[in-house]
């Protein structure tokens, strides 16, 4: 079998390539040869004042005239000074006094299908009451009466006395 030729074109575009990366190769050298001569030299010069930033000197004089310009926001439609807007006072909702919640404890509950009652120990009492649902203890209300303890309402308020705290 015989080697196939590339076409012409392809043959021409290929070495027009070749000639420009020749070329292009050939000024990257020749810049770096001269560059890195200059680039040594700038170095050296900039090691001189190392760490040092040179800021240009503004005079006193300059900056103060300047001071409205300064005192007002440079980006901005008003370009008026900041001013914080006035704290907005909330008038709070009278509330109608609770009493405190009671310190009772549930000492024992008793659930069967007719009697619901929980034994309920106060500082008042230190023997404890026996409650049912609907009864007082220091002014609050029996409401609910179950296996982990007892619900005390007054008004809005509703306090859950547990038997035995949660872990």
């Amino acid at each position: 079998m015989k080697p196939r030729r590339p076409p012409p074109l392809a043959t021409i575009c290929l070495l027009v390539l070749g000639l420009l990366d020749a070329c292009l190769l050939g000024a990257i050298v020749k810049s770096s040869f001269f560059q890195s001569v200059e680039a040594s030299e700038s170095v050296i010069g900039a090691l001189d004042g190392a760490g040092e930033k040179k800021v240009p000197e503004v005079p006193g004089k300059q900056i103060a005239a300047l001071g409205r310009t300064l005192a007002t926001p440079a980006f901005f439609k008003s370009r008026a000074p900041y001013v914080p807007p006035a704290p907005v006072t909330v008038a709070a909702a009278p509330v109608a006094p609770v009493a405190p919640p009671p310190t009772v404890t549930v000492a024992g509950i008793v659930i069967d299908k007719r009697v619901k009652k929980a034994l309920v120990v106060s500082p008042a009492d230190n023997n404890g009451t026996w409650l049912n649902e609907g009864d007082q203890v220091m002014g609050w209300k029996v409401e609910a009466i179950t296996a982990a303890g007892v619900t005390l309402r007054q008004n809005s308020s509703k306090l859950d006395v547990r038997m035995y705290p949660l872990p």
